[in-house]
């Protein structure tokens, strides 16, 4: 019964905290919609896991800091255009974010890249088809991952590799929970698929 209250607790905890964070990005927000200068709280918050977002997909330092400069200058000018719907001030930087590093790929025309942990392609694997799990089937799986279209790939790295939830998905494709699951379903079928044409199970 202890253990089960300080669960409880905890989770309430956890609650509250979000709702306290949200509650002060919004003062934020409409700090720095009125004068620019407030807009360093949401800087400082969000640099470090913006630029981590970006290395993931891009994996040059130089290139990911000139990106991430960008994607910050674009929130500061449209800043005023930013609504509040309930979602932290980060869905939407990741998002422009995910534009830019498109947008990156197009001018350069390289070969998109994500850095992916094998936890996290074990993690798939054992979603899609228990015969993945083996050890020399994980390059098989890779390499129908890499055949995936980006926003799909997209949709698995935000996933399993960053560990997101469903909620802060939604919240950084600007879509509902329920969609985002089905999406993610649909993804983990072509996987699936294209796994059983490689393997020929």
């Amino acid at each position: 019964m202890g253990t089960l209250l300080t669960h409880i607790d905890t989770l309430h905890s956890g609650l509250d905290t979000k709702k306290v964070q949200l509650e002060e990005e919004a003062e934020w927000i409409m700090a720095a919609q009125q004068d620019l200068q407030f807009f360093e709280p949401l800087y400082k918050r969000y640099y470090g896991p913006i630029y981590e977002f970006i290395y993931r997909r891009c994996a040059d330092a130089d290139s990911c800091v000139d990106i991430t400069s960008v994607v910050f200058e674009k929130a500061m000018l449209n800043i005023r255009k930013f609504r509040l719907q309930g979602f932290p001030f980060g869905s939407w930087l990741y998002r422009i974010a995910s534009s830019e590093v498109g947008n990156y790929y197009r001018l350069k025309k390289k070969e998109r890249k994500v850095w992916v942990q094998t936890d996290g392609i074990k993690d798939i694997a054992h979603e899609v088809e228990s015969k993945l799990a083996d050890e020399d089937n994980l390059h098989l799986l890779l390499h129908a991952m890499e055949q995936l279209k980006p926003e799909d790939l997209e949709l698995v790295v935000m996933r399993y590799f960053e560990k997101r939830n469903f909620t802060e998905i939604a919240g950084i494709l600007d879509t509902t929970e329920s969609n985002t699951r089905v999406r993610l379903h649909r993804v983990l079928g072509k996987l699936k698929d294209t796994f059983k044409k490689e393997a020929r199970i």
